[in-house]
């Protein structure tokens, strides 16, 4: 065996179980950014609900339709409508607010957080 084998063999041997220490180091961290990303896109879709459903409420109300079953109608299914506020201006104004959960929607909840958005639509007479 020459000197360069040798070296060689007694490397690897300290390094023997080295990535595994380092992915199982690594794991964790990625799970949690992968969390963090799917929770981010996850509120920016209930943002986004919430805005379409005070839009559909307040077009809705514009034409005397009732405004909570268009918005309802609007959210979706991990989402719960909390509340739809009506008036208070000279157009037609709507305030809806829903329950989205914080987690991963349909799979798991730790938390849930409000959101209120409000539109306005000219009244049709």
């Amino acid at each position: 065996m020459t000197a360069h084998t040798a070296s060689r063999s007694a490397r690897s041997g300290r390094d023997r179980g080295s990535v595994a220490v380092e992915v199982a180091g690594f794991l964790p961290i990625f799970a949690i950014l992968v969390f963090v990303i799917v929770n981010a896109v996850a509120m920016v879709s209930a943002v986004d609900a919430t805005n379409q459903a005070a839009r559909n409420a307040a077009r809705a109300a514009s034409m005397q339709q009732s405004p909570q079953a268009a918005a309802a109608q609007a959210l979706p299914s991990w989402a719960q409508l909390k509340s739809v506020n009506t008036g208070g201006c000279s157009e037609q104004c709507v305030e809806v607010t829903a329950s989205v959960p914080v987690g991963v929607p349909n799979v798991f909840t730790l938390t849930r957080v409000d959101i209120t958005r409000d539109a306005v639509f000219p009244r049709t007479n």
